[in-house]
């Protein structure tokens, strides 16, 4: 409800008109008001929400995002993080290729490598800094990655890119991994993930459950300066969508030691 600039409100308002046939999720906090609930004239359900005399946001260096004070009306359609899970998991699991140069490629980057972490760390290394990072988002591809095998050939890809070709390659040389859906942020606000939705989220890494003595890793392929060992400051602490298949888990990339 608050300017996006934090200038003073007189009045806002928010005004949702709701399909008939679906199942709507909503969330208020800090404030924000309950609706007034009407129909239209095609007996739609229409949510109206008010709030007036919105003072000036107070600005300071390295304040929490608006989300975390600022009255805010969030609505969805997602049962739940599993559902979400399916959704996404659906649109991207075709994706899912290895051609024959990635496994000679991963071959090559494993070869003489008996230790998993060496074995983590030399596909991560090809994927941070042999795939450059160039976001084509057209269409669906805001959302939908291409190709793994695509990926691989031409080099190139954005965040989610570069995370699903993580996934194929460490699968192709025995490694269990997963995309995760994240929100990258450097002052690391509170991330509210009560309600399933995608604009909890702006970026896209890969999570590799514990196994034997190594313990769960995070890795984001677009870090091209940082070890496998090392996360990026603006996914340290954050509270992320684990997509296992159709399932949805809530984690939380860990803070670094100091």
């Amino acid at each position: 409800f608050s300017a996006y600039d934090g200038t003073a409100m007189n009045r806002s308002e928010l005004v949702l008109v709701l399909d008939e046939g679906r199942d709507y999720r909503f969330q208020r906090v800090h404030g924000a008001p309950e609706p007034t609930i009407t129909q239209d004239e095609d007996g739609r359900a229409v949510h109206h929400y008010a709030m007036s005399s919105l003072p000036r946001r107070k600005e300071e260096p390295r304040r929490p995002d608006d989300k975390e004070s600022e009255p805010i009306v969030r609505v969805s359609t997602y049962r739940d993080w599993d559902h979400f899970s399916s959704w996404w998991w659906n649109l991207v699991r075709k994706q899912l290729r290895v051609s024959p140069d990635m496994k000679a490629k991963v071959a090559e980057l494993t070869a003489g490598r008996e230790d998993e972490r060496d074995r983590i760390a030399a596909i991560y290394g090809f994927v941070v800094t042999d795939i450059r990072y160039k976001a084509w988002e057209f269409g669906v591809h805001g959302y939908k990655p291409y190709s793994t095998d695509v990926i691989f050939e031409r080099r190139h890809g954005d965040c989610k890119d570069k995370a699903l070709l993580l996934t194929a390659m460490l699968g192709e040389a025995g490694i269990e991994a997963y995309p995760v859906l994240i929100y990258a942020d450097v002052p690391r606000s509170h991330d509210d993930l009560e309600l399933a939705m995608v604009q909890h989220f702006n970026h896209c890494i890969s999570y590799l459950p514990a196994s034997g003595d190594r313990p769960e890793m995070y890795l984001d392929g677009t870090a091209t300066w940082h070890p496998s060992n090392i996360t990026p400051s603006m996914d340290c602490g954050a509270e992320v969508l684990i997509v296992d298949g159709e399932d949805g888990n809530i984690g939380q990339v860990p803070w670094p030691d100091a």
